[in-house]
Formats: C-alpha cells, structure tokens, sequence
C-alpha cells in the first residue's frame, strides 16, 4: 500500500543502518519528509505528499537507496 496520494517513498535496509548518512539525507529534504527515529531513518507520513521531486535526498544517497515512486503516473 502507497505511503501517500501521490507518492510513496521506500527506503533501504542499508541506509536504515547508516546513521550517518541518514542525517545527511534528513537535513538535505527542503520538506522535513525524513526524520530520524532511535537513529533510524523513517518518513514523515503528514509531509510525504509535500515531495517536491528535487532529487536532493537521491543525490546525498542513491536511486537505490530512496526510491520515489510516483503514483499519480501508475493510474
């Protein structure tokens, strides 16, 4: 089941044990999406469909690491 209307976001095993760069990730997104919980990364379900596409947590990361799947294109 999607994580938002819009989009829905999966995050790798590897990065949810990168503390790390699970920070990076948090502080690069412009619209508070990811948020560390007992240092594991985790969405913010109340911004998830503020996603903007920047591209600016792939960028810290990578595809395989974030994926943003847009729904609205599916349909």
């Amino acid at each position: 089941m999607p994580n938002g209307m819009f989009i829905d976001i999966k995050i790798s095993n590897k990065l949810k044990k990168d503390t790390e760069l699970s920070k990076q990730v948090v502080e690069s997104c412009p619209v508070d999406i990811f948020a560390l919980d007992n240092e594991e990364i985790g969405i913010n379900m109340e911004y998830i469909d503020e996603c903007t596409l920047c591209n600016l947590c792939i960028n810290v990361t990578s595809k395989e690491d974030i994926q943003i799947i847009k729904i609205y294109e599916n349909n």
